[in-house]
C-alpha cells in the first residue's frame, strides 16, 4: 500500500473497469470472465 501511495507502483494497468455502488452485482458477473476483466474498482461517488 505504501508503494502505491508513494507513486512507486502503478496499479492502473490492473484495473479493467470501474463501477458505482449500483454496479457491484454486475461487476461480480463480469469478473467471472478472466479474459475480459482482472480488477474492477468500486467508486461509491460514481
Amino acid at each position: 500500500m505504501h508503494l502505491i501511495a508513494d507513486g512507486m507502483l502503478q496499479c492502473a494497468p490492473l484495473l479493467t473497469g470501474e463501477v458505482g455502488l449500483d454496479g457491484v452485482d454486475g461487476a461480480f458477473t463480469e469478473l467471472a470472465n478472466p479474459e475480459r476483466h482482472a480488477k474492477i474498482m468500486v467508486n461509491p461517488t460514481r
